[in-house]
């Protein structure tokens, strides 16, 4: 899966110390955080005394962003949209909010398999690892797929700043485009093709849901453009993770959603469902 187009993107960096070497130095740094084919879209700015405050990026004129732009403070790579709306990924963070349950009651930790322990999963669609770190803190290996480069790098810098950036493996690309030994194939493969945080009520869900929508509608991936053609990537997308997954494979949907498939047993509660296909 490509881009539909490949426009340049803006990263302002707020260099402090104004001497061009330290630029240089930043602009390597960020630039390591995308994948090598994305690197040569990537515009700097420099934009000294900016900052993120309270989620929203200040200190550069709103006429200066008609776009979805990245912001890089020296630590932590910003998305930034309209009205200035500003997120990074912050692992630790995710890690703190999440509610785990060990007992029967969590519905991932049931459809992973209440008894089953340190199982390797593939995560075909990262988002912001949110489902990647509930699986780690449930005691599995996980290795994680994202597609889109802008995602993947704030995903890379999330990892950079996290305790978690030994314990998932990242990884630019789909999965299928993959080839896995046999001693490589996952337990589990873990498919949720909806943005991530889709499950949640929360205000800062919402917002990274909506920064998401605005980056893939600036940057779209052929799947996303066309309804149809999502579909039918999802479809083919659960066919390769049935062939490769060795216990099952876990889709998650909305409750009303339609299966992609008849699965196994589902998994329901009033914000998600997960459809689970056994092998």
């Amino acid at each position: 899966m490509t881009l539909l187009n490949q426009k340049t993107i803006k990263i302002y960096l707020n260099d402090l110390r104004n001497y061009d070497f330290e630029k240089e130095l930043i602009q390597d740094k960020v630039t390591e955080y995308f994948p090598q084919y994305f690197q040569s879209s990537l515009q700097f700015i420099k934009a000294p005394n900016v900052s993120v405050t309270r989620g929203k990026l200040v200190g550069l004129e709103l006429s200066c962003i008609d776009t979805i732009v990245l912001f890089f403070d020296g630590v932590a790579l910003w998305l930034v949209g309209k009205d200035q709306e500003a997120m990074s990924v912050d692992l630790d963070e995710i890690a703190r909010t999440l509610k785990i349950h060990q007992k029967g009651v969590d519905p991932l930790l049931r459809a992973l398999g209440a008894k089953e322990s340190q199982l390797r999963v593939f995560d075909f669609t990262a988002g912001t690892l949110r489902d990647s770190i509930h699986m780690i803190k449930l005691g599995h290996r996980v290795t994680a797929f994202e597609r889109h480069p802008v995602i993947f790098g704030l995903l890379q810098n999330g990892l950079e700043r996290s305790s978690f950036r030994q314990m998932i493996h990242l990884n630019f690309g789909e999965a299928k485009n993959f080839t896995f030994e046999d001693s490589l194939r996952p337990d589990i493969v873990y498919y949720d093709p909806m943005f991530d945080g889709h499950e949640e009520k929360s205000a800062k869900s919402r917002k990274e849901m909506e920064l998401f929508h605005q980056l893939f509608l600036f940057l779209p991936l052929e799947a996303e453009y066309l309804v149809d053609a999502k579909k039918l990537e999802e479809k083919i997308t659960l066919d390769f993770a049935l062939s490769l997954a060795k216990k099952r494979v876990i889709v998650k949907r909305t409750p009303k959603a339609e299966s992609l498939k008849p699965p196994t047993f589902q998994m329901t509660t009033k914000a998600v469902r997960f459809d689970v296909y056994q092998l």
